[in-house]
């Protein structure tokens, strides 16, 4: 089905070409144009941002209770972003969570507690520490990647070869909006 002339109803509600009908609170109408760069689509950037957050916080929610246990969602996020960046300084490490250096600090300090982080003196600046992941913590997020991952392809398997593109071409966008200060 090609779904097109899309307004902004009023409240949450999604409506095509002025009916009634509700389209719930998802991404998936995005997915049926043949064409998203249509001029007879109008989806106001209100409507957008009310359905990505619903749908990425949904997501996020279904990915949060799969593995790492206890692990607060600040915590598995400091531990990815070390994983994927390598040791950095606490201040380099607050920028790409986005979050403050004695907020990330505390963090730090818990994970640190449970053996998945240690920190080094830096080489280059003695007033500087460096934070690392420990091969324990390596292990656990290898294995909650892999159980994510089994969950998003279990779910992927359910949409077509063209949804998938959809999806691909959203990811490099979704990975500028949320890199973006």
């Amino acid at each position: 089905m090609l779904l097109r002339n899309w307004r902004h109803g009023t409240g949450r509600e999604l409506r095509k070409n002025g009916g009634s009908g509700e389209f719930g609170e998802s991404l998936a109408w995005l997915m049926m144009l043949d064409d998203p760069q249509s001029p007879e689509l109008t989806v106001t950037e209100e409507a957008l941002a009310d359905a990505l957050r619903l749908v990425i916080g949904r997501i996020a929610r279904r990915l949060r209770q799969q593995s790492l246990g206890d692990m607060t969602p600040s915590q598995r996020s400091v531990l990815a972003s070390l994983d994927r960046h390598g040791s950095l300084r606490i201040g380099e490490l607050a920028r790409i969570e986005n979050i403050s250096a004695p907020s990330l600090s505390g963090i730090v300090g818990r994970l640190e507690s449970r053996g998945f982080v240690t920190r080094t003196g830096d080489p280059e600046d003695a007033r500087s520490t460096l934070v690392e992941v420990t091969p324990i913590a390596v292990e656990a997020l290898g294995e909650a990647r892999v159980e994510r991952n089994a969950f998003l392809r279990r779910r992927l398997s359910t949409v077509s070869e063209e949804e998938r593109e959809v999806l691909a071409r959203a990811v490099s966008l979704l990975e500028g909006i949320a890199e973006s200060p």
